[in-house]
């Protein structure tokens, strides 16, 4: 059965196929989200202010600074062994420029070679070469924080920016509207999130013992795995439809995260040459990562409300002052090593999901069910049968 189309709410933008919206009921918790709106200028002023709102979410609410620990310290891991790898190979690289021997590289003809020997008839590239490996390793080290630190980050950060935005919703919204709409019916959701987490806590355990143990026998721990959520489901009713749920939407949140990445990978490919004008490269290069970075990220929010590829484009560009306004901001984040993107990442995402609510999304809906949205203290047209808070 095919899914229906979704109608997305003039403020939270989940379906709200009536005038009357079931996850937020027009009135959100958050006062910035209430405030007047419109017009080209204030959507891009809200488009300036959408990072640092961002920040500001982030920080005020409760159980999400440490969601980004895990992430942080897988990116620099990679960042350590993409280093490690880097500098090998451009300290052969330059070697051999300094030399003047490629033929040392041992490559083989054909459009990789004819690259790597027009790198080398660049004046800045002899510059670096005849440098010294200090020199060296500080490029090597600034083109692998660039790389790693936005394109990686993004993509390992993805499933946990999701759980954060689902926090911070709840946060403006009294609930996480997506939970609301999609969640599977249950008794007692509390409960069966937490038998459905004990159960994957064991059966994480499982698996890692049949793999640490050397044994005949150890593969046999992996039967602890549907053992454990069938004594889950039985404990609790509705944990296993929850348990898949659940599951679902983090799938959905690492399937989005991986194709944000290879978007912004490919839009750094595009502007990789920026990297070799002299002085002003670098930077420049970061600009476009952060602005890139800024554009993917707001793919988490569109993926939440399940907006087709069509409405996220009508959105993009019915609103593109302030979506234009929120890249420039985030690119000026990512100009600052290392720090930048760590930071600009999340408050990026952050600081989407909140233009993405700031933006009226009344052009989406079918003329006859439009809303306006009134500035505090007038009349909302309120809420038809909210749905169960959680």
């Amino acid at each position: 059965m095919a899914r229906p189309p979704i109608v997305p709410c003039p403020l939270c933008g989940y379906h709200a196929p009536d005038r009357a919206c079931p996850a937020c009921g027009l009135a959100p918790r958050e006062a910035s989200l209430a405030a007047p709106r419109g017009g080209f200028w204030r959507e891009v002023g809200d488009g300036l202010r959408a990072l640092p709102e961002g920040a500001r979410a982030l920080l005020a609410t409760p159980r999400t600074k440490r969601l980004l620990i895990p992430p942080m310290v897988l990116t620099g891991f990679l960042f350590g062994a993409i280093l490690v790898g880097l500098v090998r190979a451009l300290s052969r690289f330059f070697e051999a420029v300094a030399a003047q021997d490629l033929d040392a590289l041992g490559l083989e003809p054909g459009w990789w070679s004819d690259v790597v020997s027009w790198l080398a008839g660049l004046h800045v590239v002899v510059a670096i070469a005849h440098a010294g490996s200090i020199l060296v390793l500080l490029v090597a080290f600034t083109i692998a924080g660039l790389w790693t630190f936005s394109i990686a980050y993004e993509l390992i950060a993805g499933p946990f920016l999701d759980t954060i935005q689902a926090r911070i919703e709840t946060r403006w919204f009294d609930a996480d509207p997506r939970a609301l709409l999609e969640r599977p019916p249950g008794p007692d959701p509390a409960a069966a999130a937490r038998a459905s987490a004990i159960a994957a806590g064991v059966s994480i355990c499982a698996a890692v013992a049949c793999f640490w143990i050397r044994a005949p026998w150890s593969w046999a721990l992996l039967a602890v795995v549907p053992i454990a959520f069938a004594v889950a489901a039985r404990a609790v009713p509705g944990s296993g439809s929850w348990a898949l749920w659940f599951a679902g939407t983090q799938v959905r949140a690492l399937w989005t995260s991986i194709k944000a990445s290879a978007l912004a990978a490919l839009l750094l490919v595009a502007f990789v040459w920026l990297k070799f004008v002299p002085f002003l490269g670098l930077p420049l290069f970061a600009m476009v990562a952060g602005f890139a970075t800024a554009l993917t990220l707001l793919d988490i929010p569109f993926s939440r409300r399940g907006w087709s590829v069509s409405q996220r484009l009508a959105f993009l560009s019915q609103h593109l002052g302030g979506v234009l306004a929120l890249g420039i901001v985030t690119s000026f984040v990512f100009v600052v090593p290392f720090l930048g993107p760590l930071v600009g990442v999340p408050c990026a995402s952050i600081g989407g999901l909140w233009l993405l609510c700031r933006l009226d999304k009344n052009a989406m809906r079918p003329e006859h069910l439009r809303i306006g949205l009134e500035p505090p203290g007038t009349t909302k047209i309120p809420a038809a049968g909210p749905l169960p808070r959680p």
